[in-house]
Parts: structure tokens; C-alpha cells; sequence
């Protein structure tokens, strides 16, 4: 199954559909959470070892909640990281691909 990350946050939600995993995130405001909360499936909460993780990522030049973002997906088994964030997208990871969600979209159509 593949498993796709999107939406940038501390905490991650997940939703299966299709085939696929999505893992998106709970944004800040009732309404966001609300929606995420509806289709989630599945709550990553961050722990110690996302935590560490997540500094091993900062080392890469990433900022923290990105880093933390990423690691949770990880940790959610994800294989694809959805951003626009180009510094993420220069970023090489070994756990995870991160792609644009324009990228995936053509990959999806292979």
C-alpha cells in the first residue's frame, strides 16, 4: 500500500483510501482539526522517538515543525511526502520520498 504525507503540522492524521494512506496533519483553528478529525483513520502522536528523529532531521538544515512533520510521516510508514515547500523538496531522505503533490499527480497517471 502506498502511503502519501501531506499538509504540514506537528500532528499527523492518516486516512486510507483506495489503496493509499493519507497522512495529513492538524492544523491550527476548530475548522481544520474538525475536517482532519472526520477522516482520520489513524493519529501519529509525537513521541520520544519522533522527537529525535526530528533533530536528526533539523541537522539537515530543516526547520523544526517541518522536521517533526516529516518524522511523524516516517513514523506513519508514509512512502510519499507531499509539499511545495522547496527547501523539502531539495532535501534527499532515505525513509521517505518528498515530492510535489504536481509531481505525484504524474506519477499516479504512470
Amino acid at each position: 500500500m502506498n502511503q502519501i504525507c501531506t499538509y504540514p503540522d506537528d500532528k499527523k492524521q492518516i486516512r486510507r483510501k483506495g489503496g493509499l494512506q493519507f497522512c495529513g496533519c492538524l492544523r491550527s483553528g476548530k475548522h481544520a482539526i474538525a475536517k482532519w478529525q472526520k477522516i482520520a483513520t489513524v493519529d501519529v502522536d509525537v513521541s520520544e522517538t519522533i522527537v529525535n528523529k526530528g533533530k536528526d532531521i533539523m541537522l539537515k538544515g530543516i526547520k523544526k515543525k517541518d522536521a517533526l512533520h516529516i518524522a511523524c510521516a516516517i513514523e506513519a510508514k508514509c512512502t510519499c511526502f507531499l509539499t511545495t515547500d522547496k527547501k523539502l523538496l531539495r532535501t534527499t531522505f532515505n525513509e521517505i520520498t518528498v515530492t510535489s503533490p504536481i509531481d505525484f499527480i504524474k506519477i499516479l497517471k504512470i
